[in-house]
């Protein structure tokens, strides 16, 4: 399953890591709101992606990276920081970034940041969340969902371990049921300063996908209750992005269809000439 190792940020805290070194190019996935590298650990052992050099990581007050109070502001999104300190560990191997849910946000943040986009070859969004912490944000969320980030932003220990549950069924659906208890586990490991932080502070990306550089490969559920797949598909229609829609899925596209995901990933690495 890789390795594990911290890496010291130059803010402070340590970054966990994990990383399953192979000579080909490197796949760096990137988790979303109360998540974690663990929820990718899954995708290693496939003997498709056996050549490829897998990392995954926790972003800072996140799974057993360190707690993010004291070390940022309210408002100090770390994506870029973050990324880019894992992105340093990959050094000029080709890379493809794959982000879940708000990883979007997070590499969206790096590549509009980075020198050159960080020389990243493609990007590939699963069930992607291109808004947050808006109007637009809102109206693309499921009701359950919404409920269930209320309690994960409360500071009433009950509400919290309500909202952990609703938010783990809710992104998760009806997948393995391990990986449901997983997801919960994960998420109640983030804490609630980085929590406020992710979902509060706003940003929107819908215009930078829509005429992204890069090669990107859109992966959705259409049954997604988390966030509305056809407001997806309607922002990606028209637009050089590979859009594929996975029928009766939820937001857990990855692991509701791992095999049909991990071809259609190495496909489209392979198309990259990586």
């Amino acid at each position: 399953m890789g390795e594990t190792y911290l890496l010291k940020r130059p803010g402070g805290g340590d970054l966990h890591v994990r990383r399953r070194l192979a000579e080909g190019p490197s796949v760096v996935f990137v988790h979303g709101f109360c998540g974690g590298g663990d929820l990718f650990s899954h995708l290693f052992s496939t003997t498709e992606l056996a050549g490829y050099d897998l990392i995954t990581f926790d972003l800072l007050g996140h799974g057993r990276s360190s707690a993010s109070s004291g070390l940022v502001s309210d408002t100090d999104l770390t994506w870029f920081e973050d990324l880019s300190l894992v992105l340093d560990e990959v050094g000029g191997k080709p890379k493809v970034l794959v982000g879940w849910s708000m990883g979007t946000i997070g590499i969206a943040e790096y590549l509009t940041r980075a020198r050159g986009g960080g020389s990243v070859s493609g990007v590939n969004l699963i069930a992607p969340a291109f808004s947050v912490g808006n109007e637009k944000a809102k109206h693309r969320s499921g009701a359950r969902f919404s409920s269930a980030v209320s309690g994960l932003l409360s500071s009433d220990p009950a509400r919290q371990r309500v909202g952990l549950v609703e938010f783990a069924e809710e992104v998760m659906g009806d997948v393995d049921p391990q990986a449901c208890a997983a997801a919960i586990g994960v998420a109640a490991l983030s804490d609630l300063a980085a929590r406020r932080r992710l979902i509060t502070t706003s940003v929107d990306y819908d215009e930078f996908y829509q005429s992204i550089e890069e090669p990107l490969l859109v992966s959705i559920g259409n049954n997604d209750p988390v966030i509305d797949s056809e407001s997806t598909r309607q922002l990606m229609t028209g637009t050089r992005a590979k859009l594929s829609i996975y029928e009766g899925v939820g937001h857990a596209v990855h692991f509701a269809q791992s095999g049909r995901f991990v071809s259609e990933l190495v496909g489209f690495l392979e198309d990259l000439g990586l």
